[in-house]
Parts: structure tokens; sequence; C-alpha cells
């Protein structure tokens, strides 16, 4: 073989091996940023996880707070609510007619005025029999002779919270 067709192979071999080591420089290269970008998202996912932790920590320590706070309303608004009470109140609805009205804070199961206490053939009721008397709602009566004395009222019920029948008896002014 004639040496310069030695030379051309040489040579061609040599610039095939320097193109050879220019790739693999290439994907060196390329390996080492691609490392490099796998690292700093290592680092930034870490940064995140622990951000999350974080994060989920405090709302777990808010959480247990706002818990804590509802927790002490509902005792103080437990404390605020009224006591049960039974309380009668007497309301003139016209010249001769009067209501005794429910307004405590719970709802009578049995009720009815039955005339005069101190005042006898004064008061007539307008119901003979004794109903229930929810909060807020009354049992009608007649006063007559209002002009004189004050009448009195008598009303017979059944207390829900002592379990016990009473009475009250009332002067309508």
């Amino acid at each position: 073989m004639p040496p310069t067709v030695v030379l051309v192979i040489e040579v061609t071999l040599l610039v095939f091996a320097a193109a050879a080591a220019v790739a693999a420089l290439v994907q060196a290269r390329a390996a080492v940023e691609a490392r490099r970008d796998a690292q700093t998202a290592k680092e930034e996912s870490e940064r995140a996880r622990d951000e999350a932790v974080a994060l989920a920590r405090e709302a777990v320590e808010e959480s247990k707070r706002q818990t804590e706070e509802l927790r002490r309303s509902n005792e103080l608004k437990e404390r605020a609510l009224p006591k049960d009470e039974v309380r009668w109140t007497i309301r003139h609805l016209t010249k001769s007619r009067w209501e005794i009205v429910n307004e405590g804070t719970v709802d009578i199961p049995s009720a009815r005025v039955v005339g005069a206490g101190r005042s006898p053939g004064l008061i007539r009721p307008e119901e003979s029999q004794a109903r229930p008397v929810p909060r807020g709602d009354g049992l009608a009566f007649i006063a007559f002779g209002v002009s004189g004395p004050d009448p009195v009222m008598r009303i017979e019920y059944h207390n829900p919270i002592t379990g016990e029948d009473e009475h009250l008896e009332r002067a309508i002014r």
C-alpha cells in the first residue's frame, strides 16, 4: 500500500477519533449539567418538603387553637343561657279582659285560671279546662269591678322544672 493511502487512512481515523472525543466530551458535559440540575431539583424538593411539613404543623397548631377557642366559646354560651324558670306576667287586653302570659323559659304542660284569689267573684276565666301554655302564650280572663280594690287572680299550673303542681295569686294591676 502506498504511503499516501496509509496516511489518508490514519488521518481519517484520527479525525474520527477526535470527533468521538468531542462527542464524548459533549456527552460528559451534558451528564454533568444533568447531574447539577438533578441535585438542584433534589434540594428544591427537600426545601419544599420541609416548608410543607412546617405549614402542616402550623395548620395543626392553628386547628388545635381554634378547637380550644370553640370549646371555651361553647362553655361561655352554656353559662350565659338563662336558667329554666317559670315566670308569669299579666297583660291588659281590653276594658275588662286580661291575660296571664307565660314569659318564662319553659313551656307549661298544663295551666288554667281558676278564678279569684282574695277577690271572690271578680275574676272569671275564659277557659274552664287546663291546657298547655307554651312560652309567649297566655290564658285570658275577665276581671269585674276593677275600679275597687285590686282584684287578685289565681292560676294553677304544673311546673315542669320541679314536677309539682303549683298555684300563683297575683293582683292584676
